[in-house]
């Protein structure tokens, strides 16, 4: 009797319309977790660095700077009124009023825009101040820790200074447990970018991108967002006119490096904005799983199930094969023939879940260490998406 094989791709739409039209169910697909690259990704020019600056606190009573602070408070207060920020700090000290010089900190992303208004912390700088409740912030300086570390494109040093100011009143938060550290909200205000800082910026030709929730900081989720961006960029044709479908890499766990073609009219904070716009499907990215490990107290634990991916790896002489079953026929990948009538059948796909090779270890009697050994490897190869996390460094 002869066999006769029919196109799947022909009967999948006539079977599924006749049982609609049988049960009057709508079939509707399932809505998408569309959202942007920016809410998971970060780029490196986008990460804050550490502003400073020593600044001078009046109004305290009583918990100021001892007697033999006050000089290089006055002078700090002299420089100010030379720079012309006004002669109150000095006349705050002649009325022996309490002061104190404090550390100011705060953080500014490496690329700015100026009267950005951003929080501060201050906290006492020696001196013998034991407290800053009810004191005033004077106008305060405050540099870029990176400063002097960037070269233009002749190899000279960009040396970058005063970036932003900062002052007001400060908020003790804790003025019972640690009265010695406050806050100023949005009292700092940046200054316009130095001038070389935004061009060396601009002259670059490869930025990186990081991830920045790290349950998603695994291989198969990172090379899924890496496959993403350069499908986009091949789709969508740019100011050239072409499209560049090589422009991301994966560089490790949540790391993706970004390459601007010699031939692409783009700076890379334009195409860095570009790229964290795109929308991804985050409903199709399985919940990383996560394997602890401890040496010491030897213990390894799995939180979460994942699927693996095909793996061959050998550690200490043993080699481990994950072999996928043969999948069972399903609606939406059937396996049909025909004699006098049609049959379909099947069942849901065969899983390689995490779980479950890890309970076949279990039953081959590998030593735990040989099991860390084996899914951290798995997790590198990018054949696991999880997290491998020793205690033992982390902890």
């Amino acid at each position: 009797m002869k066999t006769h094989h029919l196109r799947i791709r022909s009967l999948i739409p006539l079977f599924v319309g006749a049982l609609s039209a049988l049960t009057c169910i709508n079939l509707v697909e399932p809505a998408t977790a569309q959202t942007q690259l920016q809410t998971l990704l970060t780029a490196d020019f986008e990460r804050e660095e550490e502003l400073s600056g020593i600044g001078l606190v009046t109004g305290l009573l009583g918990t100021g700077d001892s007697k033999g602070n006050l000089a290089a408070a006055s002078l700090y207060a002299q420089r100010l009124a030379d720079a012309g920020f006004g002669d109150e700090p000095l006349e705050a000290i002649s009325r022996g009023e309490g002061v104190a010089l404090v550390l100011v900190t705060a953080k500014l992303p490496q690329v700015w825009s100026e009267g950005m208004e951003f929080d501060c912390e201050v906290g006492i700088a020696g001196g013998g101040a034991t407290s800053l409740v009810g004191g005033r912030l004077w106008t305060t300086p405050l540099k870029r820790a990176m400063s002097g570390i960037f070269r233009d494109a002749n190899g000279n040093a960009l040396d970058f200074d005063v970036v932003a100011f900062a002052g007001g009143q400060v908020e003790v938060r804790d003025p019972d447990g640690n009265p010695t550290a406050g806050r100023i909200g949005l009292g700092a205000r940046s200054l316009g970018m130095p001038e070389g800082l935004r061009e060396y910026y601009a002259a670059r030709r490869e930025f990186t991108l990081n991830v920045t929730k790290p349950a998603f900081r695994t291989v198969v989720v990172t090379k899924q967002i890496v496959d993403l961006i350069n499908d986009k960029m091949s789709e969508q044709g740019f100011r050239s006119g072409r499209g560049y479908s090589e422009v991301a890499e994966l560089l490790g766990d949540g790391m993706i490096r970004i390459r601007i073609p010699d031939d692409a009219d783009y700076d890379p904070l334009t195409l860095g904005a570009e790229i964290l716009a795109f929308y991804f499907d985050f409903g199709q990215i399985e919940t990383p799983a996560e394997i602890r490990y401890s040496r010491l107290g030897q213990s390894l634990t799995i939180s979460g199930n994942t699927e693996l991916l095909d793996t061959l790896i050998t550690v200490n002489g043993l080699t481990i094969q994950t072999v996928a079953p043969e999948p069972e026929p399903t609606i939406r990948n059937p396996r049909v023939t025909t004699e006098r009538f049609i049959a379909l059948s099947g069942t849901e796909v065969p899983r390689r879940s995490l779980v479950a090779f890890k309970s076949q270890l279990d039953r081959l009697g590998m030593p735990l260490t040989d099991q860390a050994a084996v899914l951290r490897q798995m997790c590198v190869m990018g054949r696991i998406n999880g997290r491998f996390i020793d205690e033992d460094l982390n902890g």
